[in-house]
């Protein structure tokens, strides 16, 4: 049965006055349906931005499933970035803060930079001549600043251009 069946029939079966069937908080199917529709659809706060005050400064932030870098590349810029090196999977950064020069993976070496572009393929790019850095950066999350709180979003495509007060 889909997500939206079980949703569906756990809906149906609910009861006012009565709490929710315990399929709503432990079924895979209730919490791939909640990612999808709702957290990866909206903008979370990621954290302070006095967590990452300083160029390099960082910190992991996790929703559902995925590890998320929110990392200061420069003096108005923080990024936020899937933490996964492009070239095997591996995580890219293991102690839930810090501070780096630039992002490197501890598989093979692959780093990025901390606006998330290809440095250097340890072993690889010279091996092969085909492998052009630009086409493996780290893949980008949206993140904004809100006076003091970063947010990102999962959602694909959202844009937003700019917030004044």
């Amino acid at each position: 049965m889909g997500e939206s069946g079980v949703i569906g029939r756990l809906a149906a079966n609910a009861k006012i006055g009565y709490s929710l069937d315990r399929q709503f908080y432990c079924d895979d199917a209730v919490f791939a349906a909640d990612m999808e529709r709702v957290i990866g659809r909206k903008w979370l706060v990621a954290g302070h931005v006095d967590r990452v005050r300083n160029k390099g400064d960082y910190f992991l932030f996790k929703v559902g499933d995925e590890s998320i870098i929110i990392v200061r590349s420069n003096e108005s810029t923080i990024n936020a970035f899937y933490n996964v090196c492009r070239h095997r999977g591996s995580l890219i950064c293991t102690k839930p803060q810090g501070r780096v020069a630039r992002l490197t993976c501890g598989y093979h070496a692959w780093s990025y930079g901390l606006d998330g572009a290809l440095l250097a393929a340890r072993l690889t790019i010279g091996a092969r001549r085909d492998l052009d850095g630009r086409g493996w950066t780290m893949l980008l999350i949206s993140c904004v600043k809100l006076h003091l709180l970063t947010g990102v979003t999962l959602a694909a495509g959202f844009v937003l251009s700019s917030i004044s007060w």
